[in-house]
């Protein structure tokens, strides 16, 4: 009687095994749709590598702001194909060049806007400016 009850037993261990098995499998498969859904909302709101290219910033189609309150009154605007309020600026004015954006009053943040990147500074440079800009794509508002 104990040989046949040894058999019992351990089919019924390994019935018992067999179905945590099944569960736990269908517990992880879920998991990983779940952690593969969330990875790929993220990739929908995540900031891209940056870009960059060089500019220049000449002395002429300046425009002056009569409603800016700050000392940077006056404004260039450079075109930037696909660059959106939403994406994050950052230049880098040249050594070269820098004695011209000191001169001007150059202000050292920058706007983004539909298609162009709108630098300000107190008057309108007397020499050009180059440097280069990087862009840091901003999310896409989600609903």
């Amino acid at each position: 009687m104990s040989t046949s009850r040894n058999v019992v037993v351990a089919t019924q261990l390994e019935s018992g095994l067999s179905r945590a098995k099944t569960y736990i499998l269908g517990w992880i498969g879920d998991l990983v749709g779940t952690v593969a859904s969330n990875i790929s909302q993220l990739n929908t709101l995540k900031v891209d590598k940056p870009t960059s290219s060089s500019f220049t910033l000449p002395t002429t189609g300046w425009t002056k702001d009569n409603n800016e309150t700050s000392p940077y009154a006056y404004y260039y605007d450079l075109a930037v194909s696909g660059i959106t309020t939403n994406d994050i600026i950052n230049a880098q004015i040249s050594r070269e060049t820098s004695t011209a954006a000191i001169n001007a009053g150059l202000c050292f943040e920058c706007e983004s806007l539909a298609g162009k990147i709108r630098f300000r500074s107190s008057t309108i440079p007397t020499n050009s400016i180059s440097g280069t800009y990087f862009i840091i794509e901003g999310a896409s508002a989600q609903s």
